[in-house]
């Protein structure tokens, strides 16, 4: 869910914004980049792909563009999952200006084997205001199973340059009760 989604050019979704696939994958973007016919589908409210035994998958699923600011930071999530045939599945994370594999250039997630399941979390900090997208694109060499996604979502940005935490910082009470103490 997310506040707001604007149809039309360099208009989108507005952090905070999470997606728990549950509703299926209307406004994700599928690429079956090896052409071998098996790609992302959704049934009984899971977001899927069934990776292919015969051929190395190279598969993606691209979210809707979501608009960030230039130099915010943007804490990222992924939750997967992979089928219980303890085969290792192969993913990596990536987001760019386009919805394009070519326009996906950065990498959140260099390619990842995992078992079961994974919760991705990371940050992005994008260099410039606009629309971004973010994709799962899935890597594994020719094994049985299957990789889901069972949640995405960006949290609100905030500036990178705001001031850091306070530390070595004392508080020392007065003697006997008074009302006052020494901040050093």
């Amino acid at each position: 869910t997310s506040d707001v989604y604007f149809p039309g050019s360099n208009l989108g979704f507005k952090p905070p914004y999470s997606h728990d696939f549950s509703t299926g994958m209307n406004l994700y973007k599928v690429i079956d980049a090896n052409k071998d016919g098996v790609t992302w589908g959704y049934s009984d409210g899971f977001t899927w792909f069934i990776t292919d035994a015969e051929t190395d998958n190279d598969d993606w699923i691209i979210s809707p563009p979501i608009t960030l600011t230039a130099g915010k930071r943007y804490p990222v999530a992924f939750d997967l999952l992979a089928s219980a045939n303890w085969e290792y599945q192969v993913v990596e994370i990536l987001y760019g200006k386009g919805s394009t594999p070519e326009e996906l250039t950065n990498k959140i997630l260099p390619a990842y084997p995992y078992q079961v399941s994974a919760d991705i979390d990371s940050y992005v900090t994008p260099e410039a205001d606009g629309q971004y997208y973010f994709a799962v694109r899935v890597l594994t060499k020719k094994t049985a199973g299957a990789v889901g996604i069972t949640n995405f979502a960006i949290g609100q940005g905030y500036d990178e340059k705001a001031p850091a935490n306070v530390d070595n910082l004392t508080v020392t009470p007065a003697a006997m009760g008074q009302k006052s103490a020494t901040i050093s």
